[in-house]
């Protein structure tokens, strides 16, 4: 943002990248959350063309006053081939072969993960199945999901196995990928009332 607002004109063409929604990264506070969203949509609309990662994303720049004429989608790359010939590698865990579903969940364990509320519906699905979950990822929230796994008696269902590459032979022998994230830019769209 600051390059847009410093951007006196040509020669140079300025192009931003938007990754996540803007109503995530913006404050909660309302007065605050106003305040920044007119910032960002003026030095938004000083650039060339705003790169968006999904077109949720695009959609709300739009909303909030963005030309879509300076909007460009540009998904994040997926190597199909790649994912195919790696998800056959081993993927070991007790919890594959104790005749229990198996869900699976992975990303960095942070807040904004959620990983928190996945686990207070895993022990609330336990109630009516039989299900283990791992959660395949590292970060800062590690010693608080640990807590909260303990508090919650689910010692025996629950393994934080941590940062696996590739991820994919824990998702192929899984029987259901969880995805417990309060927003991901790629899919995103919300519009506030």
């Amino acid at each position: 943002m600051v390059a847009a607002l410093c951007r006196f004109g040509p020669p140079h063409r300025l192009v931003l990248f938007e990754h996540s929604p803007l109503v995530v990264s913006l404050s909660s506070r309302p007065w605050r959350e106003r305040m920044l969203e007119r910032f960002v949509v003026l030095a938004y609309k000083r650039a060339d063309s705003i790169v968006v990662v999904s077109t949720g994303v695009g959609a709300e720049l739009a909303h909030l006053g963005v030309p879509a004429s300076k909007i460009v989608v540009i998904h994040n790359p997926v190597d199909i081939g790649r994912i195919r010939s790696e998800r056959s590698r081993s993927a070991e865990n007790p919890f594959f072969e104790n005749g229990a579903q198996v869900l699976v969940a992975g990303g960095r364990l942070v807040q904004p993960k959620d990983f928190d509320t996945l686990l207070f519906a895993t022990r609330e699905l336990m109630n009516t199945r039989d299900v283990q979950l791992l959660i395949l990822g590292e970060g800062d929230e590690r010693p608080n999901l640990e807590l909260r796994v303990s508090e919650l008696g689910l010692e025996e269902s629950v393994d934080l196995i941590g940062f696996k590459s590739p991820p994919w032979p824990w998702m192929k022998r899984s029987n259901l990928l969880v995805l417990s994230s309060r927003f991901e830019g790629w899919a995103a769209f919300w519009l506030r009332p």
